[in-house]
C-alpha cells in the first residue's frame, strides 16, 4: 500500500513537472520516465500511455468504467493482446473503431464477458494543452506548416530507412509552405536522432515520453496548428490527422523494424494480415493532396472510429 501510494505521488509530480512544457520544449519532454509508476500489468499500465486515460473519461461522461483496459493504440495485423483483454479486475475494454471491435468479437467469440466500447479517435476527446490564444501565437509565428511524423522506435525496437531519401522528399514537399514541423517521438531525441532534421532548418516538436499524461493534448494542438501532414510510416497520427481535418500524405519507403526479442515480433499471419491493411492505406494517401478525399475519411472511420 504505502509502495503504490509513493508511485501515485511520483506520477503526480512528474505530471506537475511536464504540465508546464509544450510541444517545442522537446529536449526536457524526452527525458526518460520510469514506466513502471502505476501498475505491474502492462494492460492497467497501458491506460496512462498517451494521456490516453483522461480523453476516454472525457468521452464517456458519468458512464466511464474505471475497471477497464484501454487500447492505447490502433493495433494493425488483427492483432490481440490476449492476456490483457482478460484481466480479471477489468469489465470494460475502450478502443477506437468498428476495426477493433470486430477483431475483438471474432478472437474472444460470443462467450467473452467484457464489454467492448469503441469511441472514435482518441484526440477528438482530448482537452487542448495550450489556450487559444497561445496557439495563435504560433500559428501566426510558423504561417502556413507542414507537419510530418517520420516513422520512429520503441522501447520494444528500433526503424531503419533510408534518411537521405525521406529528408529529400520533406524538402521536395517543402514549397509553398513556410514552416516544416517535425513531431518527434521521445526515444528517439533521446538518442540525438534530430541533428539531420536541425540541419535542414525544420522545427523539431515532441508530445511527451509515452507515459506523459498531456501527450495527446500537446499532439491536439500541434496538429490544430497544421495545414498539411505527412509521413514514412502507418500509425495513429493518420487517423487523428484526418480526424481534425488536417490533409495527410503517405510516402512510401522500406521501414524495417528490428525487435529487441524474439516476444516482441509478430507472427506470420500478424505480418500478412497487417501488409495487406498497409497496402490499402497506402494507396489512399500516396498522393500529395490537399483535400481529404471520401475514401481516405471511410478508411479512418472503419480502423480509428467515427469522429
Amino acid at each position: 500500500m504505502i509502495k503504490h501510494t509513493i508511485k501515485k505521488i511520483v506520477f503526480w509530480l512528474y505530471e506537475k513537472y511536464t504540465k508546464r512544457l509544450d510541444f517545442r520544449d522537446y529536449k526536457e519532454l524526452a527525458r526518460p520516465f520510469l514506466a513502471s509508476t502505476i501498475s505491474t500489468k502492462s494492460g492497467i499500465q497501458g491506460n496512462y500511455c498517451y494521456g490516453n486515460i483522461r480523453a476516454i473519461k472525457r468521452a464517456m461522461g458519468n458512464a466511464y468504467d474505471p475497471h477497464c483496459m484501454i487500447e492505447h493504440g490502433v493495433y494493425f495485423g488483427r492483432n490481440v493482446l490476449e492476456d490483457e483483454c482478460l484481466y480479471p479486475e477489468i469489465s470494460t475494454i475502450y478502443t477506437y473503431s468498428p476495426y477493433r471491435e470486430e477483431v475483438l468479437k471474432e478472437h474472444f467469440g460470443s462467450a467473452f464477458d467484457k464489454r467492448i466500447i469503441a469511441v472514435g479517435p482518441y484526440i477528438i476527446h482530448a482537452a487542448n494543452h495550450l489556450n487559444e490564444k497561445q496557439r495563435a501565437e504560433i500559428k501566426k509565428l510558423w504561417g502556413k506548416t507542414l507537419l510530418v511524423f517520420p516513422s520512429h522506435s520503441s522501447p520494444e525496437g528500433s526503424t531503419q530507412f533510408d534518411y537521405t531519401a525521406w529528408i529529400e522528399e520533406i524538402l521536395r514537399r517543402s514549397v509553398g509552405f513556410d514552416t516544416i514541423v517535425i513531431s518527434l517521438f521521445w526515444l528517439d531525441i533521446y538518442n540525438g536522432n534530430y541533428e539531420q532534421y536541425l540541419d535542414k532548418g525544420f522545427v523539431i516538436t515532441c508530445c511527451g515520453h509515452r507515459m506523459d499524461p498531456n501527450f495527446l493534448s500537446r499532439q491536439k494542438d500541434l496538429i490544430s496548428l497544421a495545414d498539411m501532414s505527412m509521413s514514412n510510416d502507418i500509425g495513429t497520427h493518420i487517423g487523428y490527422c484526418i480526424s481534425m481535418g488536417v490533409p495527410h500524405y503517405f510516402f512510401h519507403q522500406d521501414v524495417k523494424f528490428e525487435a529487441n526479442n524474439d516476444s516482441d515480433r509478430d507472427s506470420d499471419i500478424i505480418s500478412a494480415n497487417r501488409k495487406r491493411e498497409y497496402r490499402e492505406l497506402f494507396g489512399l494517401f500516396s498522393e500529395f493532396n490537399d483535400v481529404i478525399t471520401a475514401e481516405q475519411e471511410k478508411a479512418v472511420k472503419y480502423y480509428w472510429g467515427e469522429y
